[in-house]
């Protein structure tokens, strides 16, 4: 799957437990960095890359909008709102 980033998926499961204190501390600075500092510019870089992801990490509402295909692969245009 050289698209989809499967290996990403492999890699998250051999860290443990969504119980872990590693993880959970980092889930809640991902929340805190994906929301009330969001408009700092560390976190604004981020966003460029993966313009959905704070909205995913922060519970924001969202929807994606097929826009076609480019080099086979679907892309799309995603919205995202406040909470």
């Amino acid at each position: 799957m050289p698209w989809s980033g499967q290996e990403l998926f492999l890699e998250a499961q051999k860290r443990g437990p969504l119980s872990d204190g590693t993880y959970v501390d980092a889930l809640a600075k991902a929340k805190r960095l994906a929301g009330p500092e969001a408009s700092t510019p560390r976190s604004r870089r981020s966003t460029w890359t993966r313009c959905s992801q704070p909205a995913a990490v922060a519970g924001y509402p969202s929807i994606t909008v097929p826009t076609g295909f480019v080099h086979g692969l679907p892309v799309g245009i995603v919205l995202f709102g406040a909470k």
